[in-house]
């Protein structure tokens, strides 16, 4: 931080004062840059219903921090620096309503974005006393002695307002986005009839770039509460908002979502944010199971990795390369199987093929069973005076290999086929 010199005897400059100040605020502003980065981040500023409930919200003390010139304007007798930004503390001490109105149209709503911007404006005017040279026991009144009052303070504050969407039928109307240079905070529900706003009417802005009500670190690092959401989306095509929004993402990153609902596609996506969607992998760039997001409530891990552009996910319900039987079960598919017939095992695991054959046989009945092109069991014979004379041995099939079982003899149709898969 940089700190203005004064000497013992020296005649002190106004600049000295000024060159304080700014100095003060560049250090604060380098400080929100290292903890917050330079997107917009709001603390406090909560909305919740009046008291008691009419058409007003209030909207709680709060600060905004936002990157913005060093001074848009001339500070007093320091020139305006626009060419240098830092990050900004706009803060509101009191509390600050909105009034609200319902549409006028039967069986319709406004949804209204409750938004905010940091804002810089000069205050408290003031007719002040200066240095009379003529006659120094009579000070001018403002400058030259032209009677001016001049702003006597630089506020950085929050500026608020509340945007209207257009009315619609009730659960059609949709909220607007915010307006440039403004971030979003609550969005609150007004129907046509209604007097009154409650809190039920009232709700987080998707996205909306609050800090933890608990303190940045114990709130925000301890709990995880920057890095876990709950997912929206589908349940293969997950998507999920965090505090603050996810607006890039970084080799090693990693990000906690509850799930809602078990995979189905062995390649679900993942898009935090307004981000693109990118394949969810486990190990070593594996496909997922079905079900390895293992349904509503499963706490999602997932690290980005920036050399396969994909997310990892780090707790798959099976692991990262379940063993053979894990997830599966045996399955009946002996009306769409048939002697002869080459097949490929089309899912992403090994699976095991058990084929039984007729109970009679005559002229030294033969089985072949080819696994990837290659005749694992050639002309196996059998005894069907046996107890197990009318199976032969269970095969494993790996991902994307093709199988075959072949009769040879007087051997008929298969008897049942069941693969476990």
């Amino acid at each position: 931080m940089d700190r203005v010199i004064n000497y013992p005897g020296q005649i002190p400059l106004e600049t000295d004062l000024l060159r304080t100040n700014r100095n003060i605020m560049v250090a604060i502003g380098k400080m929100a840059h290292a903890l917050f980065g330079t997107s917009t981040i709001v603390n406090g500023l909560t909305v919740t219903q009046d008291t008691p409930a009419s058409m007003r919200v209030a909207v709680g003390p709060g600060e905004i921090y936002a990157l913005a010139n060093l001074d848009s304007t001339a500070y007093s007798s320091l020139p305006a620096d626009t060419a240098r930004q830092v990050v900004k503390q706009g803060v509101n001490l009191d509390t600050t309503f909105l009034t609200l109105a319902a549409p006028g149209t039967a069986g319709q709503s406004i949804n209204y974005l409750i938004q905010a911007t940091l804002t810089e404006v000069d205050l408290l005017p003031t007719v002040l006393p200066y240095y009379n040279s003529g006659n120094p026991a009579v000070a001018f009144s403002g400058p030259n002695n032209t009677g001016q009052p001049q702003a006597t303070e630089r506020d950085v504050i929050v500026t608020l307002s509340a945007k209207a969407g257009a009315a619609a039928a009730t659960g059609s109307q949709q909220t607007p986005s915010p307006d440039a240079n403004y971030v979003g905070l609550y969005v609150v529900t007004v129907a046509n009839g209604q007097s009154s706003i409650t809190n039920a009417h009232i709700s987080l802005f998707p996205g909306a770039p609050i800090l933890p009500s608990a303190g940045m670190v114990r709130g925000g690092f301890q709990n995880n509460q920057f890095s876990a959401a709950t997912a929206g989306g589908t349940a293969d095509a997950i998507t999920a908002n965090f505090n603050p929004q996810v607006t890039a993402v970084a080799d090693g990153m990693t990000l906690f979502v509850r799930a809602s609902a078990a995979n189905t596609s062995t390649a679900p996506t993942f898009a935090p944010g307004s981000l693109p969607a990118r394949a969810i992998v486990k190990g070593n760039n594996l496909p997922l199971l079905a079900s390895d997001i293992a349904g509503a409530g499963h706490w999602l891990e997932m690290t980005y990795d920036s050399t396969l552009d994909k997310w990892v996910l780090l707790n798959p319900a099976f692991g990262a390369s379940a063993s053979i039987g894990v997830g599966q079960t045996w399955q009946n598919v002996t009306g769409s199987r048939a002697a002869g017939t080459t097949y490929y095992n089309t899912t992403v695991r090994p699976i095991q093929v058990l084929v039984a054959l007729p109970d009679t046989s005559s002229g030294a009945p033969t089985v072949t069973i080819n696994v990837g092109g290659t005749n694992i069991i050639t002309t196996m014979t059998y005894d069907t005076s046996s107890l197990f004379g009318t199976a032969i041995p269970s095969f494993i099939v790996p991902p994307g290999a093709s199988y075959s079982v072949t009769l040879g003899g007087t051997l008929g149709a298969i008897a049942s086929w069941c693969e476990l898969r």
